[in-house]
């Protein structure tokens, strides 16, 4: 039980800190185009997903971590931060887990 509990959190922290990197990314490109606002907005919405981690029920972490196995995962994972902000507005992180999901198993 604590190994689940202790993966959960790894999970949970790598999906937040991927959250805090592209917001990142986004307050760079914000900066270098300070007329297009959608930076801006990306990254305070990536920053929002990542206040929301600690919510996603660990069934929906566990569901997520499953589905890594290599490149096109990371790819995907890639993309839909990407999306986030200018084609994807998720609430909530686990709204952001289940598009992801959603992604890969079709």
């Amino acid at each position: 039980m604590a190994a689940q509990a202790k993966r959960f959190a790894d999970v949970a922290a790598f999906l937040k800190s991927d959250f805090l990197d592209a917001a990142s990314r986004r307050r760079d490109e914000a900066t270098k185009s300070p007329f297009d606002q959608r930076h801006y907005e990306a990254m305070l919405l990536l920053e929002a997903l990542a206040a929301t981690v600690d919510k996603v029920e660990p069934s929906l972490l566990a569901a997520y971590a499953e589905l890594w196995e290599g490149p096109v995962e990371s790819q995907a994972h890639a993309d839909l931060l990407h999306e986030v902000g200018f084609s994807f507005w998720p609430s909530t992180a686990a709204e952001f887990v289940n598009r992801f999901i959603s992604k890969l198993t079709g």
